[in-house]
């Protein structure tokens, strides 16, 4: 992982500026040339001070509009809504058995069902919401360079896409092999009766772990997760149609490159994009290295020097933010990216159709809460956390520029 020495950290706090504000007058601009958002659907119950909804990480909408699927994994559930907010499917339930969950955590919509990802098994289910047939996920015995296999994604003939499970430590060499600078997406399918594990395209993964080590060297002091302003390759899986999209991030400022590749590796297209380049200040590398400090010394007998010599040798601190920060491959067909790019209360997201090399790309400004999870060609979903932390799943209508 490449990242930023502690004496040069130090020298960016020191030095660097926040990050550049538009002018006033191109500020303007950008707010009258770009999409805006109003709130048209809202599902969910805060009558008596209780929520309908837990926390939800996963939603999808169907390419119509007129269903919408939620994914509760700490009630094991999936509920499918109209836009209005009537319950037109309820499935799932805590256990093992045909049509339960143990930790469902994605649903991918089909032409005749839909499919919920589990954390052992596929469960495939009609649209009336009658279950069809159960797959599991990849053998045990089916590895790659010895790692277990997470498979996101099923493809109708029963292959899996997915990739290995690999620990932040070893992705990271903290044991003195050599680091993973890249992450195989693999393909995993059965002929003959032999599984077999193949990679079919790689993703950067520099710079997406940030693993704290402990000063001492001792293994489980290892503190592992997410790097705040980490520029590793994005992507995501789309069994419909037995590809992938990934989002290269760590060229330019402000650059992305897209990337659209078959589960056979051949290259669908690819577009390059070029995004407002966003400064990062240093108050927020700063901040992030004080939380950071404070979560490290929790119940150790650290000092704050040693502590903070540890984050900062593993932070990564760019210059300029990455220029995509979330990918979201919508049911419209579309691919929808969140920028850095910030005015006020609103975040900047692009959606560019996949394999449109020419068209421009729609920029809409939607609030910050809202991280958009899925679109149509009218509406982008979400869901909103209320100041009492009630979830509720929203819809909010797409508005044009001078509207």
């Amino acid at each position: 992982m490449t990242a930023v020495s502690r004496s040069a950290l130090t020298l960016f706090l020191v030095s660097s500026t926040f990050a550049c504000q538009p002018e006033t007058d191109r500020a303007t601009d950008y707010l009258e040339s770009s999409w805006t958002s109003e709130e048209d659907f809202r599902i969910g119950d805060a009558m008596a001070g209780s929520a309908l909804f837990s926390r939800v990480p996963y939603l999808r909408v169907s390419p119509d509009g007129s269903r919408v699927f939620v994914v509760e994994p700490r009630e094991a559930s999936v509920t499918v809504w109209s836009p209005e907010g009537s319950l037109l499917l309820a499935l799932g339930g805590s256990g093992q058995g045909p049509g339960d969950f143990m930790g469902p955590y994605k649903v991918h919509i089909e032409e005749n069902g839909f499919y919920v990802r589990d954390r052992q098994r596929f469960s495939l289910f009609s649209s009336a919401g009658d279950l069809l047939r159960t797959i599991p996920g990849p053998p045990t015995l089916a590895r790659y360079q010895g790692f277990l296999l997470r498979a996101d994604a099923v493809l109708t003939d029963g292959t899996y896409l997915g990739v290995p499970e690999i620990p932040a430590h070893i992705m990271l060499g903290m044991w003195g092999d050599d680091p993973f600078d890249e992450l195989p997406l693999l393909r995993v399918e059965q002929s003959s009766g032999e599984w077999s594990v193949e990679s079919f395209f790689s993703v950067d993964a520099r710079n997406g772990i940030l693993g704290i080590e402990h000063p001492d060297g001792a293994a489980e002091g290892i503190q592992a997760g997410a790097q705040p302003f980490g520029d590793a390759d994005l992507y995501e899986f789309d069994p419909g149609t037995e590809t992938v999209v990934v989002v290269r991030r760590n060229r330019n400022a402000g650059l992305a490159e897209v990337i659209e590749v078959s589960a056979a590796g051949d290259t669908v297209w690819r577009r390059e994009l070029r995004l407002e380049p966003v400064e990062l200040p240093a108050a927020t590398a700063e901040e992030a290295v004080e939380a950071r400090v404070e979560s490290f010394r929790e119940g150790e007998e650290l000092s704050y020097a040693a502590a903070r010599e540890a984050v900062e040798d593993a932070l990564y601190v760019p210059e300029f933010y990455p220029s995509v920060e979330r990918l979201r491959l919508a049911s419209s067909g579309q691919v929808w990216l969140r920028s850095w790019e910030r005015f006020d209360t609103l975040r900047a997201w692009y959606s560019i159709g996949r394999g449109d090399m020419e068209s421009a790309p729609r920029r809409v400004l939607l609030p910050e809460w809202l991280d958009v999870m899925d679109g149509t060609e009218s509406h982008v979903w979400g869901v909103w956390l209320d100041p009492l932390d009630i979830n509720y799943v929203v819809g909010r209508r797409l508005v044009p520029p001078g509207t």
